[in-house]
């Protein structure tokens, strides 16, 4: 019975000890908790896109604008000045502030003649570059690049397409 009763008080003061390691090895932090609710990103269209009036030879061509906003013409087509002058559709982006920003632009469009005829604006860019930053005060203006495709046979007339851009926090 001796016997039992010192494994009985071994194995209590084990238990104990256990149970006291256990209370003194316990600690605690605070955790603090933060949220910022971000402003949505808005853009808005300054200019729209045009290329004002061309002129096709037999050669058809592309029509596209330099860094400098002046138009430039190749193959066989030629600027008339009239009514319209080719600008570039341009925009400002507005958000919190020296974040990162994705732009989407389409791959291709199609304008559309209203009798049907077809011409294709591809190779889309912006001047904005790889990874566009909204400054401090959350703003970004941008230019929107694009080469108009115009066959030889193009018909006379007006073309237009409407396509969406794009704008998503990084």
């Amino acid at each position: 019975m001796k016997n039992h009763v010192v494994h009985i008080s071994l194995f209590s003061a084990f238990i104990l000890s256990f149970v006291l390691g256990q209370i003194n090895a316990q600690n605690s932090v605070v955790v603090t908790a933060t949220a910022e609710i971000v402003k949505p990103l808005s853009i808005e269209k300054l200019s729209d896109l045009s290329f004002g009036f061309i002129l096709v030879d037999s050669d058809g061509g592309t029509a596209t604008f330099d860094p400098d906003g002046n138009i430039v013409l190749t193959g066989g087509l030629v600027f008339i000045n009239g009514g319209i002058n080719p600008i570039q559709a341009s925009f400002q982006i507005s958000g919190r502030p020296e974040t990162g920003i994705n732009i989407e632009l389409p791959q291709e469009v199609t304008l559309l003649h209203s009798d049907g005829y077809e011409m294709v604006l591809d190779n889309f860019y912006s001047d904005s570059g790889s990874n566009p930053v909204l400054d401090a005060q959350g703003k970004l203006d941008f230019i929107l690049y694009s080469t108009l495709n115009v066959s030889s046979s193009q018909e006379s007339g007006s073309y237009s397409a409407s396509f969406p851009v794009i704008i998503t926090y990084d």
